[in-house]
């Protein structure tokens, strides 16, 4: 399963955003020749370069990308030079047809979350970083705060707009795979039910272990039934546990944010600790407390 964007791509995306508007506005303040009101448009243009460069061959006429992020700074400019809040809306509105070009689903999300992400990361900025910096929201601050100010924004304008890809990338052509769980654990089997809109908006299948297509798919024996729920992903790759509920979040988009922060080293321990706990408990959550009679069950 190849998706896009991945938690990789997500934090270089969020980083890059972060890096080019703080260290952008670092490095036009100190040019004494620009005027600092120009940092917005500036690091805007950056930007969509950079933007561009990571999108490669996933939009159709990328080349028009960071033409489009110096276009979106020059119409704010025009229409309220001292409002750069509505630089990241029109900028996004000006890259829709891109998107929608590539053929990625709900391309209206984009210029919607990176406009509230623009704006939001923006107010945020000042409210919250700026007094730990020692700076009021009527003052201008020295170089260095304002770079820290807009890095945070760029953090927050990137994450959001990462999700937002997530949420937009191209429908599948095929089935993504299917997902397998313990059919006799009614605890399993309610939680599947619950979640199975997940699993659909990811173009998964779900079926019980107990199935003959299970068996036969996963070359079980009869009576045979994982310690864990596995998912098959088109590609032919098993996974399992926590790796199965972290490919089944990111292939969803709107739950990707829960699969990328389950693969971080410390919460993937504590996630992996979890469910092995509730996996080996499931009868008793259940109130059954014992398995369901199979004298041929295995664990493997």
């Amino acid at each position: 399963m190849n998706l896009f964007p991945t938690f990789r791509f997500w934090l270089i995306w969020t980083l890059l955003h972060a890096g080019v508007m703080g260290g952008g506005h670092l490095v036009l303040a100190w040019s004494k020749d620009v005027p600092a009101m120009f940092s917005p448009y500036f690091t805007a243009a950056l930007l969509g370069l950079a933007q561009s460069v990571l999108l490669g061959r996933r939009v159709r006429w990328v080349w028009l990308w960071p033409t489009f992020a110096l276009a979106g700074g020059m119409v704010t400019f025009v229409l309220n030079w001292y409002i750069p809040i509505l630089l990241g809306f029109i900028t996004c509105l000006l890259d829709w047809p891109l998107l929608a070009a590539g053929q990625f689903r709900r391309a209206y999300l984009w210029p919607l979350l990176g406009g509230m992400a623009w704006a939001g990361g923006m107010l945020l900025g000042w409210c919250l970083v700026a007094p730990l910096l020692g700076t009021s929201f009527a003052q201008r601050p020295e170089p260095l705060s304002a770079s820290v100010i807009l890095a945070f924004h760029g953090l927050c304008y990137g994450a959001v707009t990462g999700w937002a890809l997530a949420l937009m990338r191209p429908a599948p052509t095929t089935s993504a795979g299917c997902l397998y769980y313990d059919g006799a654990c009614s605890f399993c089997e309610r939680w599947v039910k619950r979640l199975g809109f997940i699993a659909r908006q990811g173009d998964f299948e779900w079926m019980p272990f107990q199935s003959e297509a299970a068996r036969r798919n996963l070359c079980l024996t009869e009576g045979e039934v994982p310690h864990e729920m596995k998912l098959r992903l088109a590609d032919g790759r098993l996974l399992g546990g926590v790796d199965a509920c972290i490919a089944l979040a990111e292939a969803a988009g709107w739950t990707a944010p829960l699969g990328w922060l389950m693969r971080l080293p410390g919460v993937n321990a504590l996630a992996w600790r979890a469910y092995r706990w509730v996996a080996a408990n499931r009868y008793c959550i259940s109130g059954q407390c014992a398995a369901p009679p199979s004298p041929e069950r295995k664990q493997p």
